[in-house]
């Protein structure tokens, strides 16, 4: 196996690995997998494009979620968002659903998840913290 060959093998799994990733976390975002598919192809798309010539899978990761996160945020007031969402993730908003995917799906702290969201950590501290409350209130 030449070089190039075993790079891009490298490279395959971790980008294959972050855009199912992407489209698990548009489908549980919006509840809906026709607007789920766009939001992640569209997310992970851009990311791509913009690839420095020094790739670092880490950081492509965390643009691709806050790609994600704009689109995500573009469709949310979609009819069938809301009529798709359902059990625990339905009593949350948006953001809250978002971020609590983020922190207990990607294991993202709440440093990185204020860099993919370009929201302040406090806010993102506030917005966990409602989410986590109104999950175990529901579970409760």
């Amino acid at each position: 196996m030449d070089n190039m060959t075993m790079a891009w093998h490298q490279t395959e799994s971790p980008l294959l690995s972050t855009a199912c990733g992407l489209y698990q976390m548009a489908l549980c975002a919006v509840g809906d997998a026709a607007l789920a598919g766009p939001a992640a192809a569209g997310a992970f798309a851009d990311a791509f494009n913009r690839i420095p010539d020094t790739f670092d899978i880490g950081l492509f990761r965390m643009q691709c979620y806050s790609l994600l996160y704009r689109h995500c945020k573009k469709v949310r007031g979609h009819a069938c968002c809301h009529k798709l969402l359902s059990g625990t993730l339905a009593c949350l908003d948006f953001d809250e659903r978002f971020i609590l995917l983020l922190f207990c799906l990607q294991k993202y702290s709440v440093r990185q998840i204020a860099k993919i969201t370009r929201l302040p950590g406090f806010v993102i501290e506030k917005r966990l913290n409602s989410a986590v409350g109104k999950v175990t209130h529901k579970f409760a």
